[in-house]
Protein backbone atom coordinates (compact mmCIF):
# COMPACT_ATOMS: atom_id res chain seq x y z
CA UNK A 1 0.00 0.00 0.00
CA UNK A 2 2.66 2.47 1.22
CA UNK A 3 4.70 1.62 -1.90
CA UNK A 4 1.94 2.36 -4.33
CA UNK A 5 1.68 5.77 -2.73
CA UNK A 6 5.03 6.61 -2.88
CA UNK A 7 4.97 5.70 -6.86
CA UNK A 8 2.13 7.83 -7.29
CA UNK A 9 3.13 10.55 -5.28
CA UNK A 10 6.31 10.66 -6.82
CA UNK A 11 4.95 10.83 -10.31
CA UNK A 12 2.98 13.71 -9.37
CA UNK A 13 5.98 15.75 -8.05
CA UNK A 14 7.94 15.02 -10.88
CA UNK A 15 5.03 16.10 -13.30
CA UNK A 16 3.98 19.21 -11.27
CA UNK A 17 8.10 20.45 -11.16
CA UNK A 18 8.65 19.59 -15.05
CA UNK A 19 5.46 22.06 -15.59
CA UNK A 20 6.28 24.70 -13.19
CA UNK A 21 9.75 24.87 -13.15
CA UNK A 22 10.23 28.74 -11.45
CA UNK A 23 8.48 27.81 -8.50
CA UNK A 24 10.19 24.40 -8.36
CA UNK A 25 12.51 24.53 -4.99
CA UNK A 26 9.39 25.95 -2.84
CA UNK A 27 6.99 23.13 -4.18
CA UNK A 28 9.82 20.87 -3.58
CA UNK A 29 9.80 21.51 -0.07
CA UNK A 30 6.24 21.36 0.11
CA UNK A 31 6.46 18.23 -1.94
CA UNK A 32 8.52 16.75 0.37
CA UNK A 33 7.08 17.61 3.47
CA UNK A 34 3.62 15.73 2.27
CA UNK A 35 5.85 12.80 1.42
CA UNK A 36 7.57 12.37 4.67
CA UNK A 37 4.18 12.87 6.31
CA UNK A 38 2.41 9.83 3.99
CA UNK A 39 5.51 7.36 4.79
CA UNK A 40 5.06 8.79 8.88
CA UNK A 41 1.26 7.20 8.40
CA UNK A 42 1.61 4.16 6.11
CA UNK A 43 4.23 3.10 8.22
CA UNK A 44 2.10 3.74 11.75
CA UNK A 45 -1.10 2.23 9.79
CA UNK A 46 1.25 -0.30 8.81
CA UNK A 47 2.49 -1.48 12.07
CA UNK A 48 -1.22 -1.35 13.73
CA UNK A 49 -2.01 -3.48 10.73
CA UNK A 50 0.22 -5.69 11.88
CA UNK A 51 -0.15 -5.74 15.91
CA UNK A 52 -3.92 -5.94 15.04
CA UNK A 53 -3.26 -9.12 13.10
CA UNK A 54 -0.38 -10.32 15.64
CA UNK A 55 -3.09 -9.95 18.62
CA UNK A 56 -5.78 -11.82 16.69
CA UNK A 57 -3.72 -14.19 15.99
CA UNK A 58 -2.41 -14.64 19.44
CA UNK A 59 -6.16 -14.82 20.44
CA UNK A 60 -6.81 -17.00 18.16
CA UNK A 61 -4.12 -20.06 19.31
CA UNK A 62 -4.98 -19.32 22.49
CA UNK A 63 -8.59 -19.68 22.56
CA UNK A 64 -7.20 -23.10 20.11
CA UNK A 65 -5.20 -23.92 22.95
CA UNK A 66 -7.80 -23.72 25.80
CA UNK A 67 -10.30 -26.00 23.88
CA UNK A 68 -7.34 -28.69 22.95
CA UNK A 69 -7.01 -28.34 26.73
CA UNK A 70 -10.52 -28.97 27.67
CA UNK A 71 -11.35 -31.75 25.03
CA UNK A 72 -7.99 -33.80 26.57
CA UNK A 73 -9.40 -36.42 28.72
CA UNK A 74 -7.27 -36.10 32.40
CA UNK A 75 -4.89 -38.89 32.44
CA UNK A 76 -5.12 -39.52 35.97
CA UNK A 77 -8.89 -39.41 36.17
CA UNK A 78 -9.30 -42.44 33.70
CA UNK A 79 -6.25 -44.24 34.80
CA UNK A 80 -7.11 -44.00 38.61
CA UNK A 81 -11.08 -45.44 37.73
CA UNK A 82 -10.04 -48.61 36.66
CA UNK A 83 -7.55 -49.10 39.59
CA UNK A 84 -9.75 -48.06 42.24
CA UNK A 85 -12.55 -50.57 40.78
CA UNK A 86 -10.02 -53.12 40.41
CA UNK A 87 -9.32 -52.17 44.49
CA UNK A 88 -12.73 -52.82 45.37
CA UNK A 89 -12.87 -55.87 43.56
CA UNK A 90 -10.07 -57.17 45.51
CA UNK A 91 -11.11 -56.09 48.65
CA UNK A 92 -14.71 -57.63 48.55
CA UNK A 93 -13.23 -60.96 47.16
CA UNK A 94 -10.98 -61.05 50.06
CA UNK A 95 -13.66 -60.24 52.47
CA UNK A 96 -16.30 -62.92 51.33
CA UNK A 97 -13.33 -65.22 51.55
CA UNK A 98 -12.34 -64.34 55.16
CA UNK A 99 -16.41 -64.59 55.94
CA UNK A 100 -16.76 -67.69 54.19
CA UNK A 101 -13.61 -69.43 55.81
CA UNK A 102 -15.01 -67.79 59.76
CA UNK A 103 -18.45 -69.76 59.14
CA UNK A 104 -17.16 -73.31 57.68
CA UNK A 105 -14.94 -73.39 60.39
CA UNK A 106 -17.74 -72.27 62.67
CA UNK A 107 -19.92 -75.04 60.80
CA UNK A 108 -17.41 -77.75 62.00
CA UNK A 109 -16.79 -76.89 65.49
CA UNK A 110 -21.00 -76.74 65.80
CA UNK A 111 -21.34 -80.55 64.19
CA UNK A 112 -19.31 -81.58 67.38
CA UNK A 113 -22.72 -81.06 69.48
CA UNK A 114 -24.99 -82.93 66.80
CA UNK A 115 -24.68 -86.00 68.61
CA UNK A 116 -26.27 -84.66 71.74
CA UNK A 117 -28.53 -83.39 69.46
CA UNK A 118 -30.10 -86.39 67.61
CA UNK A 119 -30.59 -87.80 71.27
CA UNK A 120 -27.95 -90.45 71.04
CA UNK A 121 -28.68 -91.47 67.70
CA UNK A 122 -25.83 -90.03 66.32
CA UNK A 123 -22.23 -91.28 67.46
CA UNK A 124 -19.98 -88.54 65.46
CA UNK A 125 -20.67 -85.88 63.61
CA UNK A 126 -17.43 -84.04 61.18
CA UNK A 127 -16.11 -83.52 57.82
CA UNK A 128 -14.09 -85.64 55.48
CA UNK A 129 -10.96 -84.02 54.98
CA UNK A 130 -10.55 -85.81 51.52
CA UNK A 131 -13.94 -85.26 50.23
CA UNK A 132 -14.99 -82.22 52.21
CA UNK A 133 -18.26 -84.12 52.91
CA UNK A 134 -20.31 -84.00 56.12
CA UNK A 135 -20.40 -87.15 57.67
CA UNK A 136 -23.13 -88.30 60.16
CA UNK A 137 -22.70 -91.59 62.01
CA UNK A 138 -25.07 -93.85 63.22
CA UNK A 139 -24.87 -95.64 66.57
CA UNK A 140 -25.43 -99.13 66.59
CA UNK A 141 -28.56 -99.06 68.48
CA UNK A 142 -30.00 -97.40 65.41
CA UNK A 143 -28.60 -100.26 63.33
CA UNK A 144 -31.26 -102.72 65.40
CA UNK A 145 -34.33 -100.80 64.06
CA UNK A 146 -36.63 -101.99 61.29
CA UNK A 147 -36.11 -100.60 57.88
CA UNK A 148 -38.63 -98.26 57.91
CA UNK A 149 -37.46 -96.55 61.53
CA UNK A 150 -34.16 -96.97 60.24
CA UNK A 151 -35.21 -94.59 57.19
CA UNK A 152 -36.92 -92.42 59.86
CA UNK A 153 -33.73 -91.65 61.97
CA UNK A 154 -31.66 -91.26 59.25
CA UNK A 155 -33.88 -88.98 57.91
CA UNK A 156 -34.27 -87.17 61.59
CA UNK A 157 -30.41 -87.10 61.09
CA UNK A 158 -29.73 -85.69 57.95
CA UNK A 159 -32.36 -82.99 59.05
CA UNK A 160 -30.17 -81.80 61.60
CA UNK A 161 -27.42 -81.64 59.53
CA UNK A 162 -28.86 -79.73 56.79
CA UNK A 163 -30.00 -77.12 59.55
CA UNK A 164 -26.88 -76.51 60.81
CA UNK A 165 -25.55 -76.03 57.01
CA UNK A 166 -27.72 -73.85 56.44
CA UNK A 167 -27.63 -71.96 59.78
CA UNK A 168 -23.50 -71.47 59.41
CA UNK A 169 -23.01 -71.54 55.77
CA UNK A 170 -26.25 -69.86 54.21
CA UNK A 171 -26.01 -69.54 50.11
CA UNK A 172 -23.16 -69.57 48.64
CA UNK A 173 -19.94 -70.31 50.44
CA UNK A 174 -16.79 -70.76 48.16
CA UNK A 175 -15.03 -72.29 51.34
CA UNK A 176 -17.26 -75.06 52.82
CA UNK A 177 -19.76 -76.14 49.06
CA UNK A 178 -18.97 -79.70 49.46
CA UNK A 179 -19.68 -80.12 53.21
CA UNK A 180 -23.28 -79.36 52.20
CA UNK A 181 -23.38 -82.62 50.73
CA UNK A 182 -24.54 -84.93 53.63
CA UNK A 183 -24.35 -88.81 54.03
CA UNK A 184 -24.93 -90.71 56.89
CA UNK A 185 -22.99 -93.99 57.53
CA UNK A 186 -22.77 -96.79 60.76
CA UNK A 187 -19.26 -97.00 62.64
CA UNK A 188 -18.02 -99.44 59.61
CA UNK A 189 -18.59 -96.73 57.15
CA UNK A 190 -21.22 -98.28 55.36
CA UNK A 191 -23.22 -95.59 53.71
CA UNK A 192 -26.99 -95.59 54.98
CA UNK A 193 -28.51 -92.15 53.25
CA UNK A 194 -26.83 -88.75 51.56
CA UNK A 195 -27.99 -85.69 49.91
CA UNK A 196 -29.30 -86.50 45.60
CA UNK A 197 -28.42 -84.34 42.78
CA UNK A 198 -31.10 -82.57 43.85
CA UNK A 199 -30.56 -81.74 47.70
CA UNK A 200 -33.23 -83.67 48.65
CA UNK A 201 -32.80 -86.79 51.33
CA UNK A 202 -31.91 -90.18 49.43
CA UNK A 203 -32.61 -93.47 51.71
CA UNK A 204 -30.02 -96.38 50.16
CA UNK A 205 -31.66 -98.89 52.39
CA UNK A 206 -34.23 -99.70 49.94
Amino acid sequence: MIMWLITIFMGFMVYYLFKNKSKGWGYLFVFLTIFCLIISIGISADKDDSNSNKSSKNKTEKVATKKKEKSKPTANATSSKPKSKDNEDAKVKATKKANDQKNFDDYKNALTTLPDQSNGALTKAYVDNDSGNTVLVLSDDALSLSSNELKSVCKSAWDLGIKMSSSYMPGDNSVGDASKYITIEDNTGNRLAHTSLFGSFKYDGE
